[in-house]
C-alpha cells in the first residue's frame, strides 16, 4: 500500500507535465481504451483520469473565458457566443461523465441549475436563472442531457 501512495504521487507529477491538449486526450483514451478491453481499473488508473479530466477541464474553462472576453460585444446576438461556452462545457463535461461512470456516479439525475454549476463551475443564482429563462439554452441543456442518456451503461 506505501509503494502504491509513492507510485501515485511520482504519477501527479508525471501528468502535471503534459500541458499539451493532445497529450491529454492521448493519456486519456489509453486509459479508457485499457478500461474498455479489461474491463477493471487501478486505482492509480482513476486517478490518472480524475487528474487528466480535471487539467483538460481546466484548459477549456480557460479557453471559453478567452473566448467570452475577445468576442463579447453587447449588440450582437449572444445566443451564438452562448450556444460555444456550452459546446465547450459539454465537451468537457462529458469526459468528466465517463470517469463518473467508472465510479458508478450518474449524472443524468440532476437538475438543469446543478448541471449548470458543474458545467460552468459557478454558484451564481441570478446568472444561473437568466439561462435557465433563456429558451435556446434550455434546448441545448436537453440536447446534453439526451447525449448523457446514451453514454449510461
Amino acid at each position: 500500500m506505501e509503494n502504491e501512495i509513492l507510485d501515485i504521487k511520482e504519477l501527479f507529477l508525471e501528468f502535471d507535465k503534459h500541458d499539451g491538449l493532445e497529450e491529454i486526450v492521448k493519456n486519456i483514451s489509453t486509459i479508457v481504451t485499457k478500461f474498455n478491453k479489461d474491463k477493471k481499473v487501478t486505482m492509480p488508473d482513476l486517478l490518472k483520469i480524475n487528474i487528466l479530466t480535471s487539467k483538460l477541464l481546466a484548459d477549456q474553462i480557460i479557453q471559453m473565458n478567452m473566448m467570452i472576453d475577445e468576442n463579447f460585444d453587447p449588440e450582437n446576438d449572444e445566443s451564438e457566443l452562448l450556444s460555444k461556452c456550452f459546446e465547450y462545457a459539454s465537451f468537457c463535461l462529458s469526459l468528466k461523465n465517463r470517469s463518473s461512470l467508472i465510479y458508478g456516479k450518474d449524472l443524468n439525475d440532476l437538475s438543469d441549475k446543478d448541471l449548470l454549476k458543474k458545467m460552468f463551475d459557478i454558484d451564481d443564482d441570478q446568472f444561473l436563472n437568466e439561462i435557465l429563462n433563456d429558451y435556446e439554452s434550455q434546448q441545448i441543456l436537453k440536447e446534453i442531457k439526451a447525449n448523457f442518456k446514451g453514454t449510461k451503461k
